[in-house]
């Protein structure tokens, strides 16, 4: 009988040691996939929102990243070195993007590229889950339309949703909001807003984004911007991952708006899980 108390005892400490090693593990696993990894590594056209301060202070696009990641408890990880792709990916819940050029040709402005290995890691981690949002230049992507679709490049233009095209000078346009209330931030815009911007045009859709906005282009100037309207912004899945991008934030002074901010945190909280959007294909009703 004795022997059974024992018995019991030692499974019942078993069992509380059990519980107690799988919760501390559940949190640890929690905690590390509370962070969110920024890079803007700089090949081309050098952003102002990228640009860090002289002592080293973050640059506009990570100050506004790591207000609106610390509101639902994440830490953003800032880095122009793309040598971090190479390493162990599953720390980061999501990436975000402000890059310029392509991403893995060295000789970069500012930074350094990510390596054949960091992109396919890169790739294997929104797929396998993670979140990607694109800002601005993160389309910037230069490869023919004739590219063989199996390069790194033409892999990202992908899962990022589209390949920029060029852009006129900036200049104040009107943007339509293709479903109103759908992005919760532009509640109160009605149909649409108008404000000043580097407009993009952009160009190789990938045919399951869901487009959320659109620029108007009737009355524009630069010949480039003669066309139907432009897809600004949409969302769309990548395997198990959620993909983002917009196109806004081209200056300090366009970035640091209520406007601006309210996008990026609206399609930050999709790409982090946080928020639901109904990701039906509608590039054909864009226009």
């Amino acid at each position: 009988m004795k022997n059974d108390h024992l018995i019991r005892a030692f499974l019942i400490s078993l069992t509380v040691l059990f519980t107690f090693s799988m919760s501390a593990a559940i949190f640890a696993a929690e905690k590390e996939s509370k962070k969110i990894l920024y890079y803007d590594y700089t090949y081309r056209f050098i952003h102002q929102p990228t640009i860090d301060g002289a002592n080293g202070e973050p640059g506009a696009c990570a100050v506004m990243l790591k207000d609106l990641a610390g509101k639902h408890g994440y830490e953003v990880i800032c880095t122009k070195d793309g040598s971090v792709f190479d390493g162990d990916l599953s720390p980061y819940a999501a990436f975000v993007f402000y890059t310029s050029g392509e991403l893995n040709h060295p000789g970069g402005k500012i930074g350094a590229p990510m390596s054949e290995k960091g992109m396919k890691n890169f790739f294997e981690a929104i797929r396998s889950g993670s979140g990607f949002l694109g800002i601005h230049s993160a389309t910037v992507n230069p490869l023919s339309d004739k590219a063989d679709p199996d390069l790194p490049g033409a892999i990202y233009a992908k899962i990022i949703g589209a390949r920029f095209v060029g852009h006129g000078k900036d200049q104040e346009a009107d943007v339509k909001i293709l479903k109103p209330g759908e992005l919760p931030s532009l509640s109160k815009c009605g149909s649409g807003f108008r404000v000043t911007e580097e407009w993009y045009r952009m160009k190789m859709f990938t045919p399951d984004d869901h487009v959320f906005l659109v620029l108007d282009t009737k009355g524009m100037k630069g010949k480039i911007y003669e066309c139907p309207p432009l897809p600004l912004a949409w969302a769309r899945k990548e395997g198990k991952g959620r993909v983002a991008y917009h196109a806004f934030g081209h200056r300090n002074k366009y970035l640091n708006t209520p406007l601006v901010s309210g996008i990026t945190g609206d399609l930050l909280e999709f790409v982090l899980g946080l928020r639901e959007f109904d990701l039906t294909p509608n590039l054909d009703h864009s226009n």
